[in-house]
Order: structure tokens, then C-alpha cells, then sequence
């Protein structure tokens, strides 16, 4: 496994094509980590990424995580050497949906066993209507419940999605928690209640509701919270953004209720520049000082293209209030192949006391490998999201910017490692979507953003540090 890497780079030199006419691309078959320690960097881990015989599908670094490979080999490094751990093997219907996902484990001696399975079904606008999760039972060498997702739609608008989980004593599914959702104009309102088995009773939890403008770009969006002494919602946050004529949003501004004057107290804003090609430049953000009533500089990013407007470098600073400055915090650099394909990231924290960017705890670096493809070639293909989501580490709040090749209605969930859904919104189909989610609320640790899309799902991370 040493040489896998090794490997995979010389395939690109011999994997050729002899048709003159062939619309040749490249996808990505391997990616490769490092973390750093603090002082060295050390492997962490590799997927290598399998397509069958007549599967054609493009994907890189960006869409890897919705690109239709029909299994994934995940290894993790140890004692010098990648050990096998997981492998992913996907099953797709004749609409290109993802119908089943099997997950194996590795076992000694060299042997793949079942661990989890998970199904889904769709209706005929290819949303999806339920998400089944099954166990593998070892001692009764045969498959569990375990989770159901299950959802209802109004034409293409999503309006309930329920969460349950498998009761062996019962023989049935239990509810845990439920998302409804209503659709008003340009507004969308969302409800998300709680259910407790043992007593068998719904609890509210949370509502939000969002506004879109004309051209689907959300402007406004605002969360409750349930109250039980109140038995009523109360106010916590409002978000409102503006944006160009290019769609691009240019301004957001964040408040959070204060009950003792009963009034909104602004929390968080943020700036966003362009360049002519509307590729983002440079972007900043405030927090309120409630002590003084001001803004206070927070951080502000500068981001490098190059000429194909790929970001080569983003610096980001952060204020330094004992000298009223804005001093180096992090940076991230990627490099792109002729495909315009990023083959390399790497995050770096600045070291004051050496006066230079190095890598520091938990700071990653990322190898992408790719081989040709001929697109020329009929192959089941889904739209693929391009997502996006900085800063990582985050404190106060996210930004998310996904885009679509298509503008579809779309939902975006907030979920905790345990698999808690924090934070859900039902969106209008866009192209383009950006959203600055504050994390008020939140406790530091992991956490995902998951992207749904009709049958596609995207997926990324990021960490809250307090």
C-alpha cells in the first residue's frame, strides 16, 4: 500500500485514447491526507475511488463526495503502513439515483464483512421519499433496522421529513423528531418538533422562516426557539443579505434578541468583494461589542486566483485588538491541474515565534489523483454541486456557497457528529446559493453541513472552536 500513489500517477500516463474525437476529461481516483501535530506532518489517510467497466462519470476534488463511483476504499495509516477500513460500494437506479450504499469493514485475515446498509427511494421528480439504514447482525448472519428517513413533497417543495429509529422490543419504528415545512409567496416557513417515545408526545422545538427575492437569492431569515415556561416560541436570531446585480451577495448582517429590552441586537456582519468576473476577492466580518455599541473587526480574507480564477491562496487575518491590527491567522493554498482540477490543499496557521506559516495542530494537507475519461462515452449522470464552506475553524458563523448545474429546490441540515439536526433550511431552486449560517448556540466540536439535492446528496465539514 506504500506505493499505491505511486501507482495510480503512472496509470495517467498510459491511460490514453486512440479515438481523435474522444472529449477527453479527467476524474479524480485517490485522494491522500496529512494532519499536522504541530511540529511534523504525519499520514493520516487515503481513499482510492473504483469505477466499473462503462462508468464515464467526471468528479474531482469539489464533487467528490456526490460523484457516482461505484465503490470507495477508505484506509487509514498506521505503524508505517495504510491499513484497509472501510469500503463503500454504491448501487444506482436507471434515473442515476442512488439507490443503495453498502459499507464494509475490514476484518483479519484480509476479509471485507457487512456493516451497514442504507436504501433509498424517490418519486417521479427524483426527490427522494425515504432513506433506510439497516445494521449488519453478525451472530444471526442477517440485516437490522436501524434508521428511517422518510419524506412528503407538494410538486417539487418538501414538506414534512421525519427521523425514525427501530425499536427491537416492539418490532416497529419510533419517531424522533419531524420537519414540516410551508411555502408562502417568496417565503418559506420551517417547524422542527420533537418527540419523546417513552411518554409518546411532540414538543416544539424550533421555527425559522426564510425570503427570497425575484431571483431566488434569500434576503431574510429568522429563528425562534420554543419556550416551554412561555408555551410559545421567542425570537433568537435575524439574518439579512443584499446582493449585486450578479446575484453575488455583498452584504449580511446578523441580530440576536435580546430579551431584557426586547429588541435585536446586532451580532455579526460581513463584506464580500468581486473582481469584474464576479469571482470573490476579498471578504470581511465584524462582531457587535454590546460594552461599547460598535463593530469590531473580526477577520478579513483575501483570496489569489489564478488566470482560470482558481484560488491559488486564501490569507486570513485575524484582529488584534491589544494593537488595533489585522495580523496573519491562516492560509490555504491549492494547486490545479490543465483540467482545471485541484491536486493539492494545505492549510497553515501563522507561527509568531518563528515569523512563518507551518502547519499546526489538527492543520491538514490534501493529494488529489486523477485519471483521463472519455465524457464522449453515455454514462449515468446526476447534476453535481460545487460546495464550499469556510472558515474552518469557525466561531461565530459559516458561510456556504454551493452551485448547481441545474436550479432545483434544495434542503441544507446542520448536523452534529451523533447525528443531530441543529439547523435545517428548505431552499427555492437557485443555481447559485449562498448562505452565512450563524452558529450561535452551538457547542465547539464537529460538525457536517449536508446538502440534498432530488437524488444527489453533498457533504462537508467544519469545526467550531470556542
Amino acid at each position: 500500500m506504500k506505493h499505491l500513489y505511486k501507482i495510480i500517477t503512472t496509470s495517467l500516463i498510459l491511460c490514453g485514447f486512440g479515438n481523435a474525437g474522444a472529449q477527453l476529461s479527467s476524474r479524480i481516483v485517490a485522494m491522500q491526507s496529512d494532519q499536522s501535530n504541530g511540529t511534523t506532518w504525519e499520514h493520516a489517510d487515503s481513499t482510492r475511488y473504483i469505477f466499473n467497466p462503462g462508468n464515464n462519470n467526471p468528479g474531482d476534488a469539489m464533487t467528490v463526495s456526490t460523484m457516482k463511483d461505484d465503490s470507495a476504499i477508505f484506509l487509514i495509516y498506521a505503524a508505517s503502513v495504510y491499513n484497509p477500513y472501510y469500503k463503500h460500494a454504491y448501487t444506482y437506479d436507471a434515473q442515476g439515483n442512488l439507490s443503495e450504499h453498502l459499507w464494509l469493514a475490514f476484518t483479519a485475515p484480509n476479509t471485507w464483512t457487512n456493516n451497514e446498509k442504507d436504501s433509498y427511494t424517490y418519486d417521479a421528480n427524483n426527490n427522494m421519499l425515504t432513506q433506510k439504514a439497516e445494521q449488519w447482525d453478525a451472530p444471526n448472519n442477517t440485516w437490522k433496522n436501524f434508521y428511517l428517513e422518510v419524506r412528503t413533497y407538494s410538486g417539487m417543495n418538501l414538506v414534512n421529513d421525519s427521523n425514525k429509529y427501530w425499536d427491537a422490543a416492539n418490532n416497529d419504528y419510533y419517531t424522533t423528531n419531524a420537519h414540516s415545512y410551508t411555502y408562502s409567496g417568496d417565503t418559506v416557513f420551517h417547524y422542527f418538533d420533537t418527540y419523546d417515545y417513552p411518554s409518546q408526545t411532540w414538543s416544539h422545538y424550533s421555527k425559522n422562516y426564510s425570503v427570497y427575492d425575484a431571483n431566488h437569492n434569500e434576503i431574510a431569515s429568522e429563528y425562534f426557539y420554543w419556550h416551554s415556561w412561555l408555551n410559545d416560541y421567542r425570537q433568537s436570531s435575524l439574518t439579512s443579505t443584499t446582493y449585486d446585480a450578479n446575484n453575488q451577495a455583498t452584504y449580511s448582517i446578523s441580530k440576536n434578541w435580546d430579551t431584557s429590552t426586547a429588541g435585536w441586537v446586532n451580532a455579526y456582519q460581513a463584506n464580500y468583494v468581486y473582481d469584474v468576473n464576479n469571482v470573490l476577492t476579498n471578504d470581511s466580518s465584524d462582531t457587535w461589542d454590546t460594552g461599547t455599541n460598535s463593530w469590531v473587526h473580526a477577520t478579513a480574507n483575501s483570496h489569489i486566483h489564478n488566470a482560470a480564477n482558481n484560488t491559488d491562496t486564501t490569507i486570513g487575518l485575524k484582529w488584534d485588538v491589544n494593537n488595533s491590527i489585522f495580523v496573519n491567522d491562516v492560509r490555504y493554498t491549492g494547486t490545479y491541474n490543465t483540467y482545471n482540477q485541484m491536486t493539492s490543499s494545505l492549510t497553515e496557521h501563522w507561527d509568531n515565534a518563528a515569523s512563518m506559516w507551518a502547519g499546526a495542530n489538527y492543520d491538514h494537507r490534501y493529494k488529489y489523483y486523477y485519471e483521463l475519461v472519455n465524457l464522449a462515452v453515455a454514462s449515468v449522470h446526476a447534476s453535481q454541486p460545487q460546495v464550499v464552506l469556510y472558515p474552518s475553524p469557525a466561531s461565530t458563523f459559516i458561510n456556504l456557497s454551493v452551485n448547481w448545474q441545474d436550479a432545483r429546490p434544495f434542503t441544507v441540515s446542520v448536523v452534529d457528529m451523533q447525528g443531530r439536526v441543529h439547523m435545517q433550511f428548505s431552499e427555492r431552486g437557485s443555481s447559485s446559493y449562498k448562505r452565512t449560517i450563524p452558529l450561535t448556540g452551538l457547542p465547539a466540536g464537529n460538525y457536517t453541513v449536508l446538502i440534498r439535492f432530488g437524488a444527489v446528496t453533498a457533504a462537508d465539514r467544519f469545526t467550531i472552536i470556542r
